[in-house]
């Protein structure tokens, strides 16, 4: 008699592993959905990276004029270079999740390339206009390459 041994499972019957944290619905599926939300979110956490940078960035104050500057008037200074850092993350976030998503439904498969291509194809089009072809090549390939690490870290912490 062997008290400790485990019943087999049927070949037929394999347990399925659920992640509780993945919910899928019809707005997950939704390219454009994906983009939204991607843009919003990348919106607001480029506006706090830009209040971030603007309160630790050094500045030049003429200590012989009286005008007492607040955290206010700073702000006001730089709302331009606070926003436009918000754009770029917005815009960052929406270009890779259009892209990511399209490959998804074009490749029918979920795994680390479908970051790598996204991250590359996104920091060429940002950096088209500021780069030679040598720099979007390496632009390219160090996005492609923070896509899957990124990709690869969501998935040790069980956010896939």
């Amino acid at each position: 008699m062997n008290f400790g041994a485990v019943p087999a499972l049927p070949t037929n019957e394999t347990p399925k592993l659920t992640n509780p944290f993945k919910r899928s619905s019809a707005f997950d599926k939704s390219c454009l959905a994906k983009a939204l939300m991607a843009l919003v979110g990348g919106y607001g956490i480029g506006l706090f990276m830009g209040l971030f940078m603007n309160s630790v960035e050094m500045r030049d104050f003429d200590p012989s004029k009286s005008h007492k500057y607040s955290t206010r008037s700073i702000i006001r200074m730089d709302v331009k270079k606070i926003t436009g850092m918000a754009r770029g993350f917005g815009v960052f976030g929406a270009l890779f999740s259009v892209f990511e998503c399209q490959l998804e439904k074009m490749r029918a498969k979920e795994d680390s390339w479908n970051s790598f291509y996204p991250g590359m194809f996104t920091t060429v089009i940002i950096a088209s206009e500021a780069m030679g072809p040598r720099g979007l090549l390496v632009s390219g390939i160090g996005g492609g390459l923070f896509g899957m690490v990124m990709h690869k870290l969501q998935g040790n912490l069980g956010f896939m």
